[in-house]
């Protein structure tokens, strides 16, 4: 888990960006423990919950997902497997964890 790790990805950019000090301070100090401790990786995520960073996620990789595709339309001749790799880049920015 990214938490776990301390990884910092787009959501914990974002949250940081966003986030007061005390929250932003204490989201970098469950980062820094790489802990697997339940408890406090709910709070990170509760932090990060409260500033949206889920669906700031996700819009980014709508974004990306739609502009890339429009040069892939271009490059791939119009078949049954193109529309298959559009819906499984869609499906993989829609889906719930």
């Amino acid at each position: 888990m990214d938490i776990s790790e301390g990884k910092r990805t787009l959501m914990v950019i974002h949250t940081l960006s966003k986030a007061d000090p005390t929250e932003r301070s204490r989201l970098k100090e469950i980062l820094k423990m790489h802990t697997d401790e339940q408890r406090l990786r709910d709070e990170a995520i509760r932090i990060m919950e409260k500033h949206d960073a889920s669906e700031y996620a996700r819009e980014y990789a709508r974004r990306i997902v739609s502009e890339s595709w429009e040069s892939v339309a271009r490059l791939l001749p119009v078949s049954s497997a193109r529309e298959k790799l559009r819906a499984f880049a869609s499906y993989l920015v829609e889906r719930e964890i």
